[in-house]
């Protein structure tokens, strides 16, 4: 059959698949433009840039949120524990966006861990504050000591403690970037 002439993807779309199935195009689709994102990061990155630059955190975190962090924490809970977002106000900083989410996986990672064995709910948000970017990953789990975290932060030895290397990362990369990292826990 030969395919119509019109751009139109919409007009296609609905002369070929059911209503169910378009939505799964569409979401397909979205998926596959985040892809070519990432792609061309890095190849901006391998080409010498110095992967700096500034960047309008929200539709990073919210696409961010939606293709990778809610799979991760539904499979990894067996759907016991699902990831909300609560607040995404815009807010731009300077920054690697890889490494950018990367921190908020490692974070995402550290509170499923800590839910692993409960129900509830993994909130992220993200919040401006006299021109400040604030990004809050919450859970429901048992909490870390502070007298724990803050080896775990920095690159003191910890032992065999896996939640200190992806903490590690967060606390170097987010001083990296002058910022500040801070936890509410026991």
């Amino acid at each position: 059959e030969d395919l119509p002439v019109t751009t139109d993807l919409d007009t296609i779309l609905a002369q070929h698949f059911a209503a169910d199935e378009i939505e799964a195009i569409r979401e397909a689709v979205h998926f596959l433009k985040w892809t070519q994102l990432c792609i061309e990061r890095c190849f901006k990155y391998f080409e010498g840039h110095d992967g700096l630059e500034e960047f309008e955190v929200t539709a990073y975190v919210r696409d961010y949120a939606r293709w990778v962090l809610e799979p991760y924490v539904f499979n990894e809970t067996q759907g016991s524990v699902h990831l909300e977002i609560d607040t995404l106000e815009e807010g731009m900083i300077r920054a690697n966006v890889s490494l950018f989410l990367r921190i908020i996986y490692n974070l995402v990672v550290n509170a499923t861990e800590a839910m692993k064995s409960r129900h509830g709910v993994i909130r992220l948000s993200v919040e401006t504050t006299k021109g400040k970017v604030i990004v809050k990953v919450s859970d429901q789990g048992q909490g870390i000591e502070a007298r724990r975290l803050e080896p775990m932060l920095h690159r003191q030895d910890v032992g065999r403690d896996l939640h200190s290397i992806g903490l590690r990362f967060v606390g170097e990369t987010v001083e990296q970037f002058n910022g500040q990292i801070f936890f509410d826990t026991l």
